[in-house]
Parts: C-alpha cells; sequence; structure tokens
C-alpha cells in the first residue's frame, strides 16, 4: 500500500480503546435512540471478535461525536477492509443476533422490526464491494472547470489510501465538502437530516448537476442495480419522506429517473449487468459479490 505508514499510525490514534469508544457513542444518531444496552452490543459487535476483524469499523467511533472530518477515518476504514479477508456468512449471521439481542427494545421504539439488522448485515456483500470501488478520476479544485472549488482537505497519496487509484468514497466526500464549503462532520450531516441547518438543506435541494454527475455514483448504482434490481423502483420521494423532507423530485420519480435525467446532458445511463465505468475499479481481497 502505497499511504506513509507514518501517516496511518497518526490516524490510528483514533482507533482508541472500547471503553473510550463506549464513552464516545451517541445515545441519539440521526433519529435513532441507543440505550445502554444497545450501546453495549454494537460496541460489543464492532470492537472484539470476528465481526470486528473482518469489518474493523471502531476506529470510526470516536468520529460520531468528533466536529472533524469524517473522510479521514473513514478512509482508514476502508483501506482495512478493503484489503482484508472478508467476512463469513457465520460471522455476519453472530453478530446480527448479539445485535438484535442488545437494540431490539431500541428498534421498537424507532418503529423497527429486528428483521432491518438481519437485512443490515446480509448487505454487507455488496456494501463491500461499494466501499471498495477506486477511482482514477478522483476529485480535485481543478474539476469542472474549477465550478466547485478548493475542498478543505485536498486528496493526496499523503492523506489518503491511494492503491489503485483513491476510494470513491473519499473523491465524492471530498466534493461535496467544497460543494458545501465545510468539512463533513457527523453533527453537520445529522443537521442536514434533521432540518436544523436550512443553508445546508437548501443546497441539497438545489444540488448542482457537476456534484453528481461522476462516475463513483453511477458505479454504485450499477453494482445496487445488479445486486438488488428491485430499488430500481425505488422513488425519491419516499426516501426524502422517510426523513422528513421535502423531496426535490416530482412524485414518483425513481433514483434511476433522476440520477439519468439529471446527467442526461452526459448521456449518462444506469446499467444493471455490472459494468462499470471506465474510471472505476473494484480494488478488493476475496470479492465476496461478483457483477454478472
Amino acid at each position: 500500500m502505497s499511504m506513509p505508514m507514518q501517516t496511518r499510525a497518526r490516524r490510528r490514534t483514533l482507533a482508541v480503546s472500547g471503553a473510550l469508544a463506549q464513552a464516545l457513542l451517541p445515545t441519539e444518531l440521526f433519529g435513532l435512540s441507543f440505550s445502554a444496552q444497545c450501546q453495549a452490543a454494537v460496541i460489543g459487535v464492532l470492537s472484539t471478535g470476528d465481526f470486528a476483524t473482518c469489518f474493523p469499523a471502531a476506529g470510526l467511533l470516536p468520529a460520531l461525536m468528533s466536529n472533524e472530518s469524517i473522510v479521514l477515518p473513514l478512509d482508514d476504514f476502508m483501506s482495512d477492509l478493503c484489503y482484508s479477508q472478508p467476512c463469513s456468512d457465520a460471522t455476519l449471521s453472530a453478530a446480527a443476533q448479539a445485535v438484535t439481542a442488545g437494540c431490539s427494545s431500541d428498534l421498537q421504539q424507532d418503529g423497527f422490526s429486528d428483521s432491518v439488522v438481519s437485512n443490515a448485515f446480509q448487505a454487507y456483500p455488496v456494501v463491500r464491494e461499494i466501499l471498495c470501488t477506486k477511482t482514477s478520476d478522483y476529485y480535485t479544485e481543478e474539476s469542472y472547470g474549477g465550478f466547485l472549488g478548493a475542498p478543505p482537505i485536498p486528496i493526496d497519496g499523503m492523506t489518503y489510501n491511494s492503491t489503485d487509484g483513491y476510494f470513491c468514497v473519499t473523491s465524492v466526500l471530498t466534493q461535496l465538502s467544497a460543494y458545501f464549503g465545510t468539512e463533513l462532520t457527523v453533527p453537520f450531516i445529522s443537521s442536514i437530516v434533521s432540518g436544523d441547518n436550512s443553508t445546508a438543506l437548501n443546497l441539497v435541494k438545489t444540488i448542482n448537476p457537476n456534484v453528481i454527475c461522476n462516475d463513483c455514483i453511477f458505479a454504485t448504482f450499477d453494482i445496487l442495480g445488479q445486486a438488488v434490481p428491485a430499488l430500481a423502483d425505488v422513488t425519491v420521494d419516499s426516501i426524502f419522506g422517510a426523513l422528513n423532507m421535502t423531496s426535490p423530485a416530482p412524485a414518483g420519480t425513481t433514483l434511476v429517473d433522476l440520477a439519468e435525467g439529471t446527467c442526461a446532458y452526459q448521456n449518462r445511463t444506469v446499467t444493471t449487468d455490472g459494468t462499470l465505468p471506465e474510471s472505476v475499479t473494484v480494488s478488493i481481497v476475496n470479492s465476496t459479490f461478483t457483477p454478472a
């Protein structure tokens, strides 16, 4: 891997002990509640055992309450996730059972059934595939003719993993940070979801096509379309309605319709055969999801 070891070592200080991570886990996040019992279950699954080895997300926990960019710890997490062995079905099942046992009451309180947890863990293969996509056409301040400008944290090999390109998630989030004009922190994102940040919310509703018309976004649609064909029928208003937000598209508009319509000037289309855009590759060890 091309990332300097000292940079990775500096960032790994975020992967603090389970006790500190538990202290930093919020009791509420994006409208979802986490009781002490649920927190313990989540922390246990993420910090110890087989699932913590194949899905090394414990280092992300401090970022949930931090006012620092989430892009740096996410890039570090994806480096570990993509270049290590994937989770087995048995590991995923055991992790789902542990979280369900600890968070069942919280799920009921928030209006969800226990199946939400099992479905989330079953999505692991396709989620890993998406997180491990990399692009050779990553965001810089010169992208799109310099329209969006410089991001708070530019992409370079000293800051981020650059093996086989840069992670699509890193590129897209860096691009969004340039669009919003600020570092993407969990409190900032939460303020948009809750509707408290009207300025950022208006930017979401009036988002410029240049922000979403890129290969990484369409690669995600392509992978999801192959893995879960039913997602082609998911409407924009259903998603925004669930978040108590006004949809930026007419009723009945699907996510695919929105993407293809918004990016029609580039003749972009969403495929369902697993074909990825030319600039995007999947940089991963032992893929558990193989597009046709």
